[in-house]
């Protein structure tokens, strides 16, 4: 499921600081998806047994992209929104500190213990479980984040650890569709 899949595998891109923030958490290397947080794995609210999405209402979700072709959203996690570009090329969801806080999520010092390199240099991030992550009425459980620390990262980032569990995604000129 996750391109990188090891602990302690660092990954070194040439990107324009420009863009640095879109490619940071494609860059993050994570180990099991399911061994977030408290180390306790999780049943997906979302999915049947083998993996499928669970039968319901369909629900489409359509945006537009901005002026420069970037796909912004309004998330809601808990309680709380926030904005976040998507990206595709993101590993997992990535957070800011401050975002992170205001949904609830605490990272001790002591959780920032993977690596990530950007063209910025390498930081250390910190994995952790968002309990209910919603964008556009499509509501996921227990979604994996990265926070990321300090003023490294600019803009909170919608990547696959949301998008892969969507029955699908696509760009359909400047729109992208979210499907589940």
């Amino acid at each position: 499921m996750f391109a990188i899949a090891a602990a302690g595998i660092v990954v070194l891109a040439v990107v324009t600081p420009q863009y640095a923030p879109q490619f940071m958490a494609a860059l993050v290397a994570a180990s099991d998806p399911d061994d977030v947080g408290d180390g306790q794995a999780r049943p997906d609210a979302n999915v049947t047994r083998d993996g499928a999405p669970r039968s319901g209402p369909r629900r489409e979700v359509v945006l537009t992209a901005d002026r420069r072709g970037h796909f912004l959203i309004e998330a809601r996690a808990g309680r709380r929104t926030f904005t976040a570009m998507i990206d595709t090329g993101a590993t997992s969801v990535v957070l800011t500190e401050e975002t992170a806080r205001r949904i609830g999520l605490r990272p001790r010092p002591g959780d920032y213990r993977y690596r990530v390199t950007t063209a910025n240099g390498v930081i250390h991030g910190a994995r952790m479980r968002i309990p209910s992550l919603e964008v556009g009425g499509i509501r996921l459980r227990h979604v994996e984040a990265m926070v990321i620390p300090g003023p490294m990262l600019d803009m909170n980032l919608l990547g696959m650890s949301y998008l892969s569990r969507l029955s699908s995604f696509e760009i359909r000129g400047d729109r992208l569709v979210l499907t589940r």
